[in-house]
């Protein structure tokens, strides 16, 4: 767990953690779409499956709460939050 006011440590772990899900995230690419969320916003399988990975890794590894593009969470005015939207964000 890291302190949620140690932003050096907070970067470095984020940036492993998605450095982690590049094969994931290239494998993905031109995945179909299987939700749709309203003309030209959708999401795929993987859209969901990737932010599922990132957000527990985030989480479990910092201690600091995701809120993510398709499975929302903690307002980003609570405190420390990591907002993500890892496909187009």
């Amino acid at each position: 767990m890291t302190d949620a006011t140690d932003l050096p440590r907070l970067l470095a772990v984020a940036s492993e953690v998605l450095d982690d899900a590049v094969e994931m995230f290239v494998a993905g690419h031109g995945a179909p779409r299987s939700v749709d969320k309203g003309p030209n916003d959708f999401a795929t399988d993987f859209d969901l499956e990737l932010e599922r990975r990132i957000s527990a890794e985030l989480s479990d590894r910092t201690g600091v709460a995701v809120h993510g593009e398709e499975f929302g969470g903690p307002a980003a005015g609570e405190g420390a939050v990591w907002l993500l939207d890892p496909i187009d964000g």
